[in-house]
């Protein structure tokens, strides 16, 4: 079964590590378990995940000249 009561989805672990593969930085984690939000208990994993894109470096072949 996967994270959601529908056996898809990625779980926290996995996006995060996406994430790192892309060169994100910063990556914050919040499970997002509260009745208040859902209406109900929940079993699965819910969360929200916030980053920082990559760092852009300058190509030095585009120098302005």
């Amino acid at each position: 079964m996967g994270p959601w009561h529908t056996g898809v989805g990625l779980t926290a672990d996995q996006t995060t590590a996406l994430l790192e593969e892309g060169g994100f930085r910063e990556i914050t984690v919040r499970h997002l378990t509260e009745v208040e939000l859902w209406g109900r208990d929940i079993l699965d994993e819910r969360y929200v995940v916030t980053a920082r894109p990559p760092v852009q470096r300058a190509d030095p072949r585009d120098s302005g000249d």
